[in-house]
């Protein structure tokens, strides 16, 4: 069912696939939604996993990207790339394990945005990691200022406290010497129980995903290398794009989400779709699968942005969180037409 990526990636395996990985349970409604009256935020999408800690106390839930663009049911899609007025905020959304539903998110939830002249205009797309070691949630997030792009850090003892940006440490961007750079997921070597990795990984870039390396995590290796690139005439010809943290399988290896679009794919117009590649448990710059068809693509109204939901960039479906539940299975959650935020359970299980 899958094939190979080629081999003009770094360390691309040889022998045939080992792992099945599949989809199931997708949402067919959102799982917020201004529409369905649990966001204030007329946008609210790209979210990332809170892991519950004690500083938390054991709350679960998600870093939601947030905006308020106007947009109406059934109409054109805004495209709001928002400016100082309706810069991007993270908003805290608890999960009801009982209920497996988000509570309601508005400006009470809100637990980090600008801050500075570097994300005057927004603070996008989280991708966070809870380290162990020094009880921190590493986050690396876009910070927009209407000029420049930054792949940027922050880190916090608790990302549920809803006094904004208040016990968060700003690192500034990570690569100031790269014009553009964002969407960064990193790979702990303190979280992992086998005893192959002896430093920390970071997985970034949306042209193509590179990874570079680093001992203390807050200095990398500038640039680092190639890990996957767009393929041609593909569905991920267009861009491709770091999902959440890599996660670890029961084989000690890593399923690493990407993101990925096409212009023109299926149809007209441009599609943003969800993959997947298998990262080596010894060598995570190795990649040992990659998926030859979508793990995910818009298909329900709220994923295309159509009636009776809103819409503010039309046929997007992009993965940022993940949680492990055991199994080698993971609940995901994704945001929908840049505008919802819905969920699915991608099952990976192990040839023999």
């Amino acid at each position: 069912m899958f094939l190979l990526m080629f081999t003009s990636a770094v360390g691309v395996a040889a022998a045939a696939d080992r792992y099945d990985v599949s989809v199931r349970d997708v949402t067919e409604v959102p799982m917020l939604s201004s529409v369905d009256g649990n966001s204030d935020f007329r946008q609210a999408f790209n979210p990332t996993w809170v892991q519950p800690t004690f500083a938390t106390g054991y709350r679960e839930g998600i870093l939601v990207r947030s905006q308020n663009c106007s947009s109406d049911v059934g109409g054109e899609c805004v495209q709001c790339g928002g400016d100082q007025s309706k810069a991007s905020l993270l908003a805290f959304a608890e999960l009801d394990a009982d209920t497996n539903t988000f509570k309601p998110i508005g400006s009470e939830t809100v637990v980090f945005g600008p801050h500075d002249g570097t994300d005057s205009w927004g603070t996008e797309d989280p991708r966070m990691q809870y380290n162990k070691e020094d009880e921190l949630y590493y986050m690396f997030y876009t910070a927009y200022n209407g000029t420049n792009i930054d792949l940027s850090l922050a880190t916090t003892k608790d990302p549920t406290n809803t006094n904004t940006n208040e016990g968060w440490t700003h690192y500034g961007p990570v690569f100031p010497e790269e014009e553009t750079s964002k969407s960064a997921s990193l790979l702990l070597k303190t979280n992992v129980y086998h005893e192959y990795l002896d430093t920390n990984y970071l997985f970034w870039g949306d042209n193509q995903i590179r990874v570079t390396t680093s001992d203390d995590l807050l200095h990398w290796a500038s640039m680092g290398e190639t890990l996957i690139e767009v393929r041609p005439d593909s569905w991920d010809s267009k861009l491709v794009e770091s999902g959440p943290p890599p996660l670890l399988l029961s084989t000690g290896d890593y399923l690493f989400f990407y993101n990925s679009a096409m212009l023109g794919w299926p149809e007209e117009g441009t599609s943003y779709n969800v993959g997947y590649v298998i990262l080596s448990g010894k060598d995570p710059k190795k990649v040992l699968q990659r998926s030859s068809t979508p793990l995910l693509s818009p298909e329900f109204a709220y994923q295309q942005g159509s009636s009776p939901y809103t819409c503010n960039m039309p046929n997007v479906v992009f993965l940022e969180a993940a949680k492990p539940i055991g199994n080698d299975q993971f609940t995901v959650y994704f945001g929908a037409a840049d505008n919802t935020i819905g969920s699915a359970t991608v099952v990976v299980k192990t040839r023999v």
